[in-house]
């Protein structure tokens, strides 16, 4: 039309220059200055999980500092048994029967005793037992020592989770300090003059301080698995508001810092609600298949558990 018409053309998509769909997204890319559509993520994912591995971060800060807070004290009951029972489990030259009669517990002995006959080897020119008479195998429940009822702890009521993985951690911790002295004797002689290898982490003085690491990683991966929950639910800034709150809270600071069983308790929790999601969305077979990793974690926890 000729003048001052306006000439009212129909809906069409919004469309830049260069023929993509108008987003917010991509107007976040050229407000930096230069093109970033090669890259495979966006400017607001850098932010997002930038932030993300700053409050990962401070989470573990908060976690891990100051973990012998009690100076070797043993101030908490919970965390002392538990002291006491990976000690035992590490360091107990022979097993403590609970059961009520004296009768039943030489029975029991005698029974095990058969069933496992002391281990020996030659060392040095003399004789070294390995394994005293009656020490059996973990799924033999009346003679293993890594059941507590067999130390003289039948009061054990906390589950093997958090037990198992320190008592394994408490040998892994020897072991490290054992290889860091050999291999300062191999290349620096001056420092392993100074250098002394610690094997209390077996012992009293030491499992609490294996157990609160232990605890306090459990806790730090509780962060990553709410996040994980709350960007499954309702989008990666609400999961990154979640971890965010959690990180910094006062409490779950306070159990990481306790060789208990509580921050183990809240990572399995939290991890079943996320895998209950996960579950509600696969709707068939094949969508489905994406849950196997996390089922398959869930029941070797249980088993171990």
């Amino acid at each position: 039309m000729v003048g001052n018409s306006l000439t009212v053309m129909p809906n069409q998509p919004n469309h830049s220059p260069d023929n993509t769909e108008y987003s917010p997204y991509s107007t976040s890319r050229r407000a930096l200055g230069r093109s970033t559509d090669w890259l495979p993520f966006g400017v607001w994912d850098v932010v997002c999980y930038g932030l993300l591995v700053l409050v990962l971060v401070a989470g573990a800060w908060l976690r891990f500092s100051n973990q012998n807070w009690d100076d070797f004290s043993h101030n908490h009951p919970d965390e002392r048994f538990l002291t006491q029972v990976v000690e035992g489990m590490n360091n107990h030259p022979f097993l403590t029967r609970t059961e009520a009669t004296a009768a039943e517990r030489a029975e029991k002995a005698a029974l095990c005793a058969e069933r496992y006959p002391a281990q020996t080897e030659v060392s040095e020119d003399r004789m070294v037992t390995t394994r005293p008479a009656g020490f059996g195998d973990y799924f033999d429940a009346d003679c293993s020592h890594l059941n507590p009822n067999n130390l003289g702890h039948g009061l054990y009521v906390y589950g093997e989770f958090p037990l198992f993985t320190t008592y394994f951690m408490t040998q892994r911790f020897n072991d490290a300090s054992r290889e860091i002295g050999t291999f300062l004797e191999a290349f620096n002689s001056e420092e392993a003059e100074d250098y002394t290898v610690k094997t209390h982490y077996t012992t009293y003085s030491g499992v609490q301080l294996v157990g609160r690491s232990v605890s306090a990683t459990a806790d730090l991966l509780t962060i990553l698995v709410l996040f994980l929950l709350g960007r499954r639910l309702y989008g990666r800034w609400t999961g990154l508001l979640a971890a965010g709150l959690y990180a910094f809270a006062a409490f779950p600071i306070q159990q990481a810092h306790f060789w208990t069983v509580d921050a183990f308790a809240t990572f399995w929790v939290t991890l079943a609600l996320f895998m209950a999601v996960r579950a509600l969305d696969s709707v068939h077979a094949i969508q489905g298949m994406s849950s196997v990793p996390y089922l398959a974690t869930w029941a070797a926890a249980m088993v171990w558990n």
